[in-house]
């Protein structure tokens, strides 16, 4: 398989983000380092006053591969 044909099955990293968004943030967006629901808009806890992101606390938080293939 060239490697041409193989970067047609890795998804982007925005389609990994928004799959994630939708998963974890289903309900309500959680501070995942205090569980407050407290949270602005901007990834920011009201309650411990911490910023997080949609990969803070996951497996994909420190990657050293695109998101993409640690996806597929």
């Amino acid at each position: 398989m060239s490697v041409e044909v193989y970067k047609l099955f890795i998804p982007k990293d925005e389609e990994c983000i928004a799959i994630i968004r939708e998963i974890r943030w289903s309900d309500r967006y959680t501070c995942p380092y205090c569980g407050s629901k407290d949270v602005s808009k901007v990834y920011r806890c009201n309650s411990c006053k911490r910023h997080f992101n949609d990969l803070t606390g996951t497996i994909f938080a420190k990657r050293r591969i695109p998101l993409g293939e640690m996806f597929t």
